[in-house]
């Protein structure tokens, strides 16, 4: 079932604290205090942050791969520890964080599954977020909304005075750094959603963890996510016969379909999918014209992922050439519309990222339903 990870999770949980009185924030791969080599944290799959420990400090060097520009190395010590100096460090941060704001819905689920939730304090546009614990605060007012879908609002950023922000970087982010820095506001770049590799952007929680004093627990967590996502991918891995598979939609005159080195390609097929455009060799989307996609996808077995379209007679209303596809024609088109929170968000968009054993699980029941007869899908929906 879906939530029997969740139910081990929780008992984890409930071992570690039983165990675990204080959990550390320090890595177990950590040198002793009196020897200063600089000592590498091994991650298993995350490619865009590094870490290292030198003595009580933390080192983590975040990269998104976009430009140079882009990477950024920050030194992590605990509250009460001397400070020390930055030594070609951006920023030195003081951990356990106290509270702090977060500006992606993804990242959400990395404080709850760390049993940390308490300490989400602000949100741009509060309404994206689908998460019934954190929506049971924002009610109580206890999560304030800072922004909305234009950028970051800095006078009620300022009001509350958050001990760190965690955000991301595009094109259009660059000013917001900026007056970030200017206003005072310690921040962090979280580079998650630049990883190819679906439990290498999981494997995140152990970037939140060294911030939140829970990089123990973080460990575990993971453990038992990239657990359950191996034992799926070996079950698919094995069959002899697999599906096509492609994705994407129509904006505008563009088709927007994820690379084949994306999350989502990755996902389809560690599904035991035989994903279409597997010959475009980017992490990020491709861009291509209707003509083409409908050319190399007339045959193909299932749609996945046609942005918040309802139906097929709404997509057909829409573009009639949709209905050429013969997943059109055999009923064999999917969203991510199967969990909408409180406020319209999609939970997708919030926790798939930090649960893709989840996501390829609704993937393997729809690409090969007799491996999982009693799983119900959980993100997502055959469009009707």
């Amino acid at each position: 079932m879906v939530h029997n990870l969740v139910f081990r999770v929780l008992g984890m949980l409930i071992l570690l604290v039983t165990l675990l009185p204080s959990c550390d924030s320090t890595p177990r791969h950590q040198a002793p205090d009196q020897d200063q080599t600089r000592y590498p944290l091994k991650l298993k799959y995350a490619k865009r942050f590094q870490v290292w420990t030198t003595g009580n400090t933390i080192e983590i060097k975040v990269n998104s791969g976009m430009q140079s520009g882009d990477t950024v190395t920050y030194k992590l010590i605990s509250v009460g520890e001397s400070i020390p100096s930055l030594g070609g460090s951006d920023q030195i941060i003081e951990t356990p964080i106290k509270d702090l704001v977060v500006t992606s819905t993804s990242h959400i689920p990395f404080l709850n599954l760390l049993g940390v939730s308490e300490k989400l304090v602000g949100f741009p546009n509060t309404d994206y977020i689908s998460s019934p614990l954190i929506r049971e605060r924002i009610d109580r007012g206890l999560v304030k909304n800072v922004g909305d879908a234009s950028g970051l609002n800095f006078e009620s950023l300022i009001t509350l005075a958050p001990a760190l922000v965690i955000t991301y970087l595009s094109g259009v982010d660059r000013g917001e750094l900026q007056e970030l820095t200017q206003s005072g506001i310690p921040y962090v770049l979280n580079f998650d959603f630049m990883e190819e590799s679906p439990l290498g952007r999981a494997e995140w929680i152990k970037f939140m963890g060294l911030l939140l004093g829970k990089f123990e627990l973080a460990d575990s967590v993971f453990n038992e996510i990239e657990k359950e996502y191996l034992m799926l991918k070996s079950t698919a891995d094995q069959l002899s016969s697999k599906p096509t598979v492609f994705s994407g939609i129509l904006y505008g005159d563009t088709w927007f379909a994820p690379g084949a080195n994306s999350f989502a390609a990755s996902l389809i097929q560690d599904a035991g999918g035989i994903y279409t455009w597997s010959d475009r060799k980017v992490s990020g989307s491709v861009e291509l014209s209707l003509e083409a996609v409908i050319d190399r996808n007339i045959e193909t077995d299932f749609w996945i992922g046609t942005a918040d379209y309802a139906s097929k007679t709404v997509l057909a209303k829409t573009d009639s050439r949709y209905a050429k596809f013969k997943a059109f024609k055999t009923d064999q088109i999917y969203n991510v519309n199967g969990r909408v929170g409180a406020t319209g968000g999609l939970e997708y968009y919030e926790l798939a990222g930090a649960r893709p054993d989840i996501v390829l699980r609704d993937l393997i029941k729809i690409f090969h339903p007799d491996l999982l007869p009693r799983y119900e899908l959980y993100f997502y929906r055959k469009l009707d």
